[in-house]
């Protein structure tokens, strides 16, 4: 966060361009989606020519109602699970969004602003759940196909992984299963 001249706190930009660029090489991500409004646009050129993906979400009334009912079916199927942040601002970004439904048949995540702000986490989230939920239709059969051993992770392959992996896959685990934690690395 940056403090401009009247006191408002800003994202950086920068930073955020920089953890993109990061990610993207770290986890190979496919495409990142952006909102073109408050120069998203000039950022995803930047990122382009550094070879990151991207990819334009505008708010138009289709994107709108594809991200209202991923997010809801996602939600009502248990897909997703928030992961716990100090803050707990996914939660808290869930909370804000309302669904509104637009004659015919379009619906859109109204997002209310709180002294927290205005839902910028939930939302860039649910940017990426209609792409989300497209590529995992017929998850159960890939998971078949690629999941070979469903046994618990060794201590070797778990201090094999990357720190950033390691990290991911540690979150999920109880206090109970820490005991002989200085045996990992």
């Amino acid at each position: 966060m940056i403090v401009d001249d009247k006191g408002k706190k800003e994202i950086d930009l920068s930073a955020v361009e920089a953890e993109c660029f990061r990610v993207s090489r770290l986890y190979s991500i496919v495409w990142f989606g952006y909102d073109p409004a408050a120069g998203g646009s000039f950022m995803a050129q930047r990122l382009r020519k550094n070879n990151v993906s991207m990819k334009e979400m505008t708010f138009s009334a289709t994107n709108l109602t594809a991200m209202a009912t991923s997010f809801v079916q996602v939600m009502k199927d248990g897909i997703i699970e928030c992961y716990e942040d100090p803050e707990n601002r996914l939660r808290r970004d869930f909370g804000k969004f309302n669904i509104e439904h637009r004659p015919p048949s379009n619906y859109k995540l109204v997002a209310i602003s709180d002294e927290f702000g205005h839902a910028d986490v939930g939302t860039a989230l649910v940017i990426a759940l209609p792409e989300a939920t497209t590529r995992m239709e017929g998850w159960a059969t890939m998971t078949e196909i690629f999941v070979q051993d469903d046994a618990p992770l060794t201590k070797k392959e778990i201090s094999d992984m990357p720190p950033e992996l390691r990290d991911i896959y540690e979150m999920d685990l109880g206090e109970d299963e820490y005991e002989d934690e200085e045996d990992l690395y």
